[in-house]
């Protein structure tokens, strides 16, 4: 069975949101750029892509998906970090202090200061 967890849900910081839509309009800008130069060296010479507006539509075709890909990338190690810094944080708000932490005094257990040896003992 799942388990629910109490997590919070934050929204992601701004630096978050505008990579994330730079990247993706780069990116989806870039295919369109590509298809469109396909496209208009089909229907029209090579040529035409050397001159004026066309000239913008192919090197972003060649620049767009890389830096595009760039965003996506450093929106991933944005958001990694800000997730583990949010898990430290939890951790640290959920654990209690040592000195609160006490086992209680048993037969088996060590004693103040040594380790156990993590072997269970056979009594006899």
């Amino acid at each position: 069975m799942s388990q629910k967890r109490n997590q919070e849900i934050t929204p992601a910081p701004l630096i978050e949101r505008v990579l994330a839509i730079i990247g993706v309009t780069c990116i989806v800008l870039a295919v369109v750029c590509y298809l469109t130069g396909l496209f208009v060296t089909l229907f029209f010479s090579r040529q035409t892509l050397a001159d004026g507006f066309w000239t913008f539509v192919a090197w972003f075709s060649y620049i767009g998906m890389p830096f595009g890909f760039l965003c996506v990338l450093t929106l991933l190690f944005l958001n990694l970090r800000r997730r583990s810094s949010e898990q430290r944080e939890a951790a640290s708000k959920h654990s209690r202090p040592a000195s609160k932490q006490s086992r209680p005094a048993g037969k088996n257990s060590p004693a103040k200061g040594q380790r156990s040896g993590g072997k269970k003992q056979r009594r006899r």
